[in-house]
């Protein structure tokens, strides 16, 4: 049989809810050379037995199934089984134009990755079309989404497959929170021609679903965030360090925000080893109220201390 051309990767994972608009979604494409990789990551409910009636129905959905592991292990193991020439990754709960696939075509030939436009919808009721980067190299969409200039997620791209398999690029389990941001900034790092579509607006992203953690944000969560700018570090082969720079300056002042001064540093110092290269500088860079002597202080120290000081 024939390679499909791309390979579409959603993970599930008690996903009943939201499983038949999803995949009707993409069943449905005007554009009809792919595979559905449906990877059953241990659901409780029938999101598995779902899974295999479409696959029953239809040639082109492959159902992956495995114990409980986590996002990250379940488009691992969709990727190391992936046959077409370009992955694409879609959320369980969120859904799809039916025209996405096809508005990719004329750039399969030209590009590495084309990157499109979606749609926020809240439980509020708010539906919020959200255009992303127009750049078009991929050194100006590196620094756009180091910046936090434009989204920061797997979805809503078509990428290159040769470029996870060439670079070895997977998803690390280890996280429990922006894993897809951590290999969006490395395939851009190595892609050699990049397409956006600003307003296309083909991805719906549901913001309706409660249990979404983008909805429940911890300092845990933000610590990710300043994980994965020491993690990319490799990666960037000196580019854009001022605004990797900017990019954990901001993620800081919003810790510091939502959780307070004094615990946003407490949990820098306490964490120091897992987050790396963070200062006092850092701190005070940030905007910091300077007040806080106490505090202030105490981390001084610490970075002085271990010859952490710039």
């Amino acid at each position: 049989m024939k390679k499909p051309l791309i390979s579409i990767i959603v993970p599930v994972y008690n996903a009943a809810e939201y499983l038949e608009r999803c995949v009707n979604s993409l069943l449905n494409q005007t554009f009809g050379d792919f595979e559905l990789l449906l990877v059953n990551d241990g659901s409780k409910d029938n999101s598995l037995e779902m899974c295999r009636d479409y696959a029953s129905r239809d040639n082109r959905v492959r159902v992956l199934d495995k114990p409980n592991g986590g996002v990250s292990s379940a488009r691992n193991l969709a990727l190391d089984n992936a046959k077409g020439e370009w992955v694409m990754f879609v959320d369980s709960d969120d859904w799809v134009e039916l025209n996405m696939l096809e508005l990719c075509m004329p750039y399969v030939d030209t590009t590495d990755l084309v990157y499109m436009g979606w749609v926020a919808h809240r439980s509020n009721g708010r539906i919020e079309p959200k255009k992303v980067s127009d750049a078009t190299t991929p050194n100006k969409l590196l620094k756009d989404l180091l910046r936090r200039r434009t989204k920061l997620a797997i979805w809503s791209t078509l990428i290159r497959r040769s470029i996870f398999e060439q670079y070895n690029i997977r998803f690390d389990s280890t996280y429990n929170y922006a894993e897809d941001w951590l290999v969006l900034l490395r395939v851009v790092c190595h892609a050699e021609r990049v397409k956006t579509i600003p307003i296309s607006y083909v991805y719906h992203y549901n913001l309706l679903n409660e249990s979404n953690c983008t909805n429940n944000m911890t300092i845990q969560k933000y610590a990710c965030n300043l994980r994965l700018c020491r993690d990319i570090l490799p990666e960037l082969r000196g580019r854009h360090l001022k605004s990797l720079h900017d990019s954990r300056l901001v993620m800081i002042r919003e810790m510091a925000l939502e959780f307070g001064f004094k615990e946003t540093c407490e949990y820098l110092i306490e964490n120091y080893d897992q987050l790396g290269f963070y200062t006092l500088w850092d701190v005070f860079s940030a905007n910091f109220s300077l007040t806080k002597k106490g505090v202030l202080y105490d981390f001084w120290h610490y970075c002085n201390k271990r010859g952490l000081r710039k």
